[in-house]
């Protein structure tokens, strides 16, 4: 028997990371102000550690849409695979070409990535794993990060591409 509702134990889970960092920030700044001696100073330092930790919480919970959609994605060595019930596939993220969010398809969005020499790979935005795909997006030089938060707390009304792989051309 649990003692905290399914929804509110939902919302710490999301925010985990950011309340963590806030935890880590408040600490801090009691011991900045608290402390004697060389205290303060590793209270300055806990306190931007823990802001710099709530920081990429709050971007970590706005890419999360929930749980409980259809699938797995495991991401190991380079390579994003999702298992799904009725479709599934691989790619490699140095293959990545192109990184669209498809806001259509119930009861979540879909992450479509594109790859070189692989068929597109339609991943929806609440599967389970689907957390690892922050930090390969956050890993792509050039992503932009904000932009993709932006799509995922205001849905378009059309599938948009989020980052495409500069293409060199030879003359």
């Amino acid at each position: 028997m649990s003692f905290v509702r399914k929804e509110v134990k939902a919302v710490f889970w999301r925010w985990r990371e950011f309340l963590i960092g806030w935890v880590f920030a408040a600490a801090g700044i009691i011991l900045v102000f608290r402390g004697l001696g060389f205290v303060p100073t590793l209270g300055m330092i806990l306190g931007v550690t823990g802001a710099l930790l709530a920081y990429a919480g709050v971007q970590r919970a706005r890419f999360r849409l929930g749980e409980g959609g259809p699938g797995v994605v495991h991401v190991n060595e380079g390579r994003i695979a999702y298992y799904g019930p009725f479709s599934g596939g691989a790619v490699s993220v140095d293959g990545l070409s192109k990184v669209e969010l498809d806001p259509v398809p119930d009861p979540a969005p879909h992450w479509v990535l594109r790859g070189i020499e692989s068929p597109p790979l339609f991943i929806p935005a609440n599967a389970e794993g689907v957390d690892a795909l922050f930090d390969v997006f956050s890993s792509i030089k050039n992503f932009p990060m904000e932009q993709m938060l932006r799509y995922l707390t205001q849905p378009p009304a059309h599938p948009v591409v989020i980052w495409q792989k500069e293409q060199r051309m030879l003359h």
